[in-house]
This record gives structure tokens, C-alpha cells and sequence, in this order.
């Protein structure tokens, strides 16, 4: 991670702690930025790679899946079409980026790596348009590395379950 002057950063900036030269009204702020990419060292970007039953394993998975849906829908509650949701990494079945447009949220930026996915979870995502499982517009499926985009606004809270079951997955041990 950097942290200085010099170097474009992004938008994000986090206030810096006071000094006791700084006046009651001015703030100062660091701006953070990643320093590597999640493909850094790799000639094809495509090396994540995933099968359906790994999909289908994670989706289905009783101890973490539903703790995930559940903080979303705390993080939503009283909040509704209020906030904004990240979802990295949303696979091809969009489990979170759909619960966080039941439960309210009023925008949600789905990011997957692996273009098969993303056209999948696209899919999904129409499908429960068509179905009123959740409202039209609300989730958008963004193709591409997380670390490598720039979103159409700030988000109030990012969900990403990444990991799979074994630290091979997802290429999650080359990054």
C-alpha cells in the first residue's frame, strides 16, 4: 500500500490524525492506494478458474453463506434505498449481490474475474428481474479484477467471499 504525496491516487482518502500545527477547520488527508495487482507476475489474467461443483459447494455451504446473507440484511435494515453494496467476486449465481436487493440496498456493483461467470451471473440476475425476486436496475454485474476498476460511485459496504473452501481455489494463493 502507498501513502504520500506524489503518486496519482484514488478518490479515497482517509483523514490524517491531527498535528498541532493544524487549525481547528482544516483537515488534512492521506490517500491510500494498492501498490499490486491480484495478477501481478502472471502473463494470463485468466488463470482463475472454477467448476461448477465448487460453485454449487460454496453456494449451498449452511455455515458461511447464511452468516454472509444475514450481515448483509443487518447492514441494509432501516437503511433501505439508502446504501450501496460491493460484491467482489459474486459468481455466477450473484448469492449476495441478490440478497443485498432483497434486502434493500439501493444499488449493487457485482464484480466477477472469470467472464463465463460474469455472463452467468448476468443471466441470473435478469432472471430474477423477470421473476420480481428483486427489482429491475438495482444489481449491475461488472466484468474484471477488482483491483483494476473504477466504480460509477462510492459504495457504504463491500461483501467478498473469495476464498473458496481450499486456499488453491481461485488462484487466491498466487495473490
Amino acid at each position: 500500500v502507498w501513502a504520500g504525496e506524489g503518486d496519482e491516487a484514488p478518490a479515497v482518502a482517509a483523514p490524517a490524525p491531527p498535528s498541532a500545527s493544524d487549525s481547528d477547520s482544516e483537515s488534512k488527508s492521506i490517500k491510500v492506494k494498492a501498490a499490486w495487482s491480484a495478477t501481478d507476475g502472471f502473463v494470463d489474467e485468466q488463470f482463475i478458474s472454477f467448476d461448477e461443483a465448487q460453485y454449487k459447494s460454496m453456494k449451498d455451504d449452511l455455515q458461511r453463506t447464511p452468516k454472509f446473507i444475514k450481515a448483509i440484511q443487518k447492514r441494509c435494515a432501516g437503511h433501505e434505498g439508502e446504501v450501496t453494496m460491493l460484491d467482489i467476486g459474486t459468481g455466477p449465481f450473484a448469492i449476495f449481490a441478490i440478497f443485498a436487493a432483497k434486502a434493500g440496498a439501493k444499488k449493487v456493483y457485482a464484480i466477477e474475474a472469470n467472464p463465463e461467470c460474469a455472463k452467468r451471473a448476468r443471466e441470473t440476475i435478469a432472471r430474477a428481474e423477470r421473476t420480481s425476486t428483486i427489482p429491475k436496475g438495482i444489481v449491475e454485474v461488472i466484468e474484471g479484477f477488482s483491483t483494476s476498476l473504477d466504480l460509477p460511485q462510492k459504495v457504504d459496504f463491500a461483501v467478498a467471499e473469495i476464498i473458496g473452501s481450499i486456499a488453491s481455489e481461485e488462484g487466491c494463493y498466487a495473490t
